[in-house]
């Protein structure tokens, strides 16, 4: 309801010329996203089209959902989120081991899982993990 009344004050404000029940119609319309006008659209200078649009989009979008991506949120429970994702049996990418050799637990730990399975043999040297 704000963003109607200070999305109609700034439509008056850039179109002074426009009567205030047209305006109010075509603010109301563009929230609704129900494509009705009174026909003033096209007698709307660039700013006041461009509020139409913020109207439109928030109206589409929703203000609950436009307000929460617009919140700040935590990074660092985001990467930490990210860390732990698993999707289906798909696991980070192997990490290649360039010397030496890897048993499977190292490669385990290199990779970022755990095998359930007990160590088995090296894998030899220069090969993909």
């Amino acid at each position: 309801m704000g963003l109607l009344l200070i999305a109609t004050f700034l439509l008056l404000l850039s179109d002074p010329g426009l009567p205030f029940e047209a305006v109010m119609f075509e603010a109301v319309s563009a929230m609704g996203t129900v494509g009705l006008s009174m026909g003033i659209t096209g007698e709307l200078t660039g700013l006041g089209k461009l509020i139409v649009i913020v109207l439109m989009t928030a109206g589409r979008v929703g203000i609950l959902t436009f307000g929460m991506a617009l919140a700040s949120h935590d990074e660092s429970r985001a990467e930490e989120a990210d860390n732990d994702l698993v999707l289906s049996g798909q696991t980070r990418p192997a990490r290649f081991v360039p010397s030496g050799r890897a048993t499977d637990s190292e490669v385990d730990r290199a990779v970022g899982w755990a095998s359930p399975c007990p160590p088995r043999r090296a894998i030899p040297r220069g090969r993909w993990a």
